[in-house]
């Protein structure tokens, strides 16, 4: 029996999703209608020290014209024995970006205030080696290849890009309650904007750890960081002194926390203090920090907020945060962020949610209007059999930007999908 068992586990699984839908949008200047399917393949082969995950997807849609294309591309590799883990993927995503309700582009990092109707495929191979788990010496490893791509695009603002990175960290147990850690990198980002930008940031540092008391732990880091920038106008190199210090004490139900961090960026060299504390619940946790950022073009006080709870039959999600963003254009500016996300099961079958969101983007000191977008969605799900379910919902979007008139688009939709997966 427990040879039968070994041979079924390791036995790869393999998963299909689909999902078929229609949807009715009324946008600013027009009211459009599509038809939209998805299919997505998955394998799963996991044995007593590696596991291999494969998973493709692909979309089509009628609506207008018909049109279609990938959706995603993910393989990965992960082998672990009792000192060290290796890890390996290829990742290959497509999204339409005027699904996205950020105002900062979650790939590049950049600022985001037009809505595009093209796509953006952004790729990424990445390799991750961990050595010397509970030695005396550990070592990390991370190389990264990237890669984002923009079809169809009608903004300017969406250029095409090539980015690498490598990072290496070492840490030596120095005696049972001090370690000695350094860290060191490079990121280098090429912009094929017909100026080729180009912009690399290096980094290095050192850092002790101290164990005051088995709940109490102290670190202090020094190092040096540099950031070369070229091609586009008003970029700017940086480079200077990186500090970080902090001490941590360690509850029953959490940890409290005080950290002073100096670090260098796009638009120079920024400091930041902040208190934070974790408590854990018995259905849920809550988590928050607060503390004030300096650079020579602003100052003001950061913060955030996070609150997870586990009903009997439901979840709710809420976070909320103001922080001060920079895009590789170095220009500095606030961000307000606020989610929330309620699940609520009203029969055996059917759950219903909820989901707002709302961002603020502040005004950039040397030009940059200020921006705000809000989302709210409302959807049932009814699981109709095991594996098949209807879904419908709306969602509505607004957009404000100073000085212009606000734009609001509202989306009905239903879709029937299922998903199961064999060995």
């Amino acid at each position: 029996m427990p040879e039968a068992r070994a041979e079924v586990s390791d036995a790869p699984a393999l998963s299909v999703d689909f999902k078929t839908g229609v949807a009715a949008e009324d946008a600013p200047g027009a009211a459009t209608g599509t038809a939209r399917s998805d299919l997505r393949f998955g394998v799963i082969r996991s044995t007593k020290g590696s596991s291999v995950e494969a998973s493709l997807g692909a979309w089509v849609e009628a609506g207008g014209r018909a049109k279609g294309g990938l959706d995603h591309l993910r393989l990965s590799y992960a082998r672990t024995t009792r000192q060290s883990t290796l890890t390996a993927h290829l990742r290959v995503e497509e999204a339409t970006l005027s699904s996205e309700a950020s105002l900062i582009d979650p790939v590049t990092g950049d600022f985001v205030t037009v809505v595009d109707p093209g796509r953006r495929r952004a790729m990424q191979a990445a390799l991750s080696l961990r050595t010397g788990i509970g030695e005396r010496v550990e070592f990390n490893l991370d190389l990264r290849r990237g890669a984002t791509r923009y079809i169809g695009t009608v903004s300017p603002s969406y250029n095409d890009s090539d980015s690498w990175s490598a990072a290496v960290t070492a840490k030596l147990r120095v005696s049972p309650v001090a370690h000695l850690g350094g860290e060191f990198g490079v990121h280098d980002e090429r912009t094929l904007d017909g100026l080729d930008s180009q912009r690399r940031v290096g980094f290095g540092r050192v850092e002790l750890g101290y164990d005051l008391n088995p709940v109490t732990s102290f670190s202090v880091g020094i190092g040096h960081s540099w950031i070369d920038q070229s091609g586009a106008a008003g970029l700017v190199d940086r480079r200077g002194t990186t500090l970080v210090a902090g001490v941590t004490r360690e509850h029953r139900r959490g940890h409290v926390g005080l950290r002073y961090a100096r670090t260098v960026e796009s638009s120079g060299t920024r400091d930041l203090i902040e208190v934070s504390a974790r408590l854990e619940q018995p259905r849920g946790e809550l988590k928050g920090s607060l503390g004030y950022t300096r650079t020579a073009q602003h100052s003001g006080p950061i913060a955030a907020l996070t609150y997870r709870h586990e009903m009997a039959r439901g979840r709710i999600h809420l976070s909320a945060a103001r922080r001060f963003a920079t895009s590789g254009t170095g220009a500095p500016r606030a961000v307000s962020e606020t989610r929330l996300l309620l699940d609520r099961e009203v029969t055996a079958r059917g759950t219903i949610r909820f989901e707002a969101e709302y961002q603020a983007l502040g005004a950039a000191p040397m030009g940059g209007a200020a921006v705000s977008r809000a989302s709210v969605a409302l959807t049932y799900d009814h699981r109709l059999t095991r594996d098949w379910s209807l879904e419908g919902g709306l969602r509505h979007l607004a957009t404000r930007q100073a000085g212009q008139s606000g734009s609001r688009r509202n989306t009905i939709f239903v879709t029937l999908s299922r998903s199961f997966m064999s060995r």
